[in-house]
């Protein structure tokens, strides 16, 4: 006898032979059942914000670092680069926010990419400059001896110089 060509597709109570009229059986309702994650609830009071910047920075790979302390694991809910307070309009401010485990220096070619910020200096960015940042649909957690970087990615050009603020926004887990 020939097969159907368009079978209706099997479902979960399909698949277990359970037939319930559109309600959850007994056998699956603890199994089925929405769940919420109430950690950052549980965290809000611990959240520690650390903003670190350079002094100034002229060259490609200049950069700042924030680094994780050993015994420490960071759940980290936003990471951040901002490019800033350019000393002439026309000043090309291009910074790379990025990580890596363990390593004694991060240029910036090698760091791992999570976000960048370019932008070419106007007269009104003088006081400020561009951001870029990441906000983590769920925290990451990252282990002791990561690094983050804020990296100049490109020269700023001439002797003028720009500032390189990270930011990170977690939770300090103690291992």
């Amino acid at each position: 006898m020939p097969e159907k060509i368009q079978q209706v597709p099997a479902t979960l109570l399909d698949t277990l032979g359970i037939k319930s009229l559109g309600r959850n059986p007994d056998q699956l309702g603890d199994q089925v059942a929405g769940v919420i994650d109430l950690t950052e609830f549980y965290l809000a009071r611990r959240i520690e914000v650390v903003r670190v910047q350079t002094t100034t920075a002229t060259a490609s790979g200049d950069q700042i670092t924030l680094t994780i302390d050993n015994g420490e694991i960071w759940m980290v809910k936003e990471l951040g680069i901002k490019v800033k307070n350019p000393t002439a309009a026309g000043d090309i401010m291009y910074g790379r926010l990025g990580w890596a485990i363990n390593a004694a220096t991060l240029p910036g070619a090698e760091v791992p990419l999570i976000d960048t910020v370019r932008h070419v200096a106007t007269t009104g960015d003088l006081n400020e400059g561009p951001s870029a940042g990441v906000r983590f649909n769920e925290p990451r957690f990252f282990l002791p001896d990561t690094d983050f970087a804020g990296t100049l990615a490109e020269d700023v050009g001439g002797v003028n110089t720009v500032r390189i603020e990270l930011t990170a926004a977690f939770y300090r887990l103690t291992v």
